[in-house]
């Protein structure tokens, strides 16, 4: 019994001792030696550190040793948010994992102004026009003052009828103001006359030297004809031709019983014209060869009109009353002639006052302006 009990304690230690070597075994693992063969390498991420994998040659168990540290995250600015007056808000990115991050700080984001300048003008003053160019908030500020106008002055020349002007035009804006020049000249007449024939009363012309404007005004009246003595121009008629023009009148040979000359009329020269009064009226034409000569022709019926009243007479009734008769009517004709040119004269002469008094009005109202 003692030798069975002392062979199974013994056994038994010796299954104890089997039994150690087999555990102590994996717990203390294979020692590092030139027969393990690396197998795998764990490279390290941006969190987690690398790592090696070693196979036995023997027995093929593995064992696992510590790689290479974890790197860490790499991060650079990928994008930044600003928004003016607000703290930027920037994000990053990891350029190995892609791993983003965003951060606010700093000084709020002020305005990025872009400056327009509007020039002044001669009349408006200069603008300064601000706009942000990230959210469009725009303001203004005065810029240069108004410039004013540079005008350059030209001159107007004044004419005979319109007064002479001064002409300030802006170089710049090309604004234009007026002013009044020099007055107006008045037109420098030049008179020239065309003299009277025997039936046309005679034209004064009057030309201003400076712009060539004329006017027209009537001259002497016409001077009637100045006939030659009577000539036998065939049976009962004569004929008598004026020594001016040349022409001809004839008569019977029985109402050539008196020879009377022809009564020309007196001839007036005109005054020159004064504006704003008009001329004198031009004297009424004569018949040619005067009112004896109207008389004495074979007209049926002769009319001579003294101022307002008409007398019909025939040549019979001038061969009735004879001789006598003849010599008072042309006592009469000359009395009438007479008075007829003193009130021509009249009439001239106070035209001729009004237009001096006219003109030195106008002169007294220039030389007030």
């Amino acid at each position: 019994m003692k030798n069975k009990r002392t062979l199974g304690i013994a056994v038994a230690l010796l299954a104890v001792l089997l039994l150690f070597g087999l555990l102590a075994t994996p717990v203390l693992g294979h020692p590092p030696s030139p027969d393990d063969v690396l197998t795998t390498v764990g490279e390290p991420t941006c969190e987690t550190a690398g790592y090696r994998v070693y196979t036995c040659s023997h027995c093929g168990r593995t064992r696992t040793a510590p790689g290479a540290a974890a790197l860490g995250h790499n991060f650079v600015q990928v994008s930044e948010r600003l928004v003016c007056g607000e703290v930027p808000t920037r994000t990053y990115a990891c350029t190995r994992c892609g791993q983003t991050r965003t951060e606010s700080g700093g000084a709020a984001v002020p305005h990025d102004y872009v400056v327009v300048v509007q020039a002044p003008t001669c009349t408006h003053a200069g603008l300064r026009m601000y706009t942000c160019s990230r959210c469009g908030d725009s303001h203004t500020a005065p810029g240069e003052a108004a410039l004013g106008h540079h005008r350059i002055v030209a001159i107007q020349a004044p004419t005979c009828t319109r007064a002479g002007l001064r002409v300030y035009t802006c170089s710049r804006c090309e604004d234009r103001v007026t002013a009044p020049g020099a007055a107006a000249l008045g037109h420098n007449f030049s008179r020239t006359a065309q003299e009277p024939t025997c039936t046309e009363p005679g034209i004064y012309t009057h030309t201003c030297a400076r712009c060539a404007y004329t006017y027209t005004e009537p001259g002497p009246p016409s001077m009637g004809h100045t006939f030659g003595p009577w000539q036998e121009a065939g049976p009962d008629t004569e004929v008598r031709i004026c020594q001016i023009c040349g022409a001809e009148e004839t008569r019977s040979a029985s109402t050539a019983d008196v020879e009377l000359p022809p009564t020309p009329m007196p001839t007036h020269p005109q005054p020159p014209p004064v504006a704003g009064v008009p001329p004198a009226p031009a004297a009424p034409a004569v018949p040619a060869g005067g009112f004896v000569s109207q008389l004495l022709r074979n007209d049926p019926v002769g009319t001579i009109r003294i101022l307002d009243l008409e007398i019909e007479f025939t040549t019979v009734d001038v061969a009735a009353g004879g001789f006598s008769v003849l010599l008072l009517v042309l006592a009469i004709l000359f009395t009438i002639s007479v008075i007829l040119a003193v009130m021509r004269e009249r009439r001239t002469y106070r035209a001729y006052i009004q237009r001096q008094q006219a003109a030195e009005a106008e002169d007294r109202k220039h030389d007030f302006r």
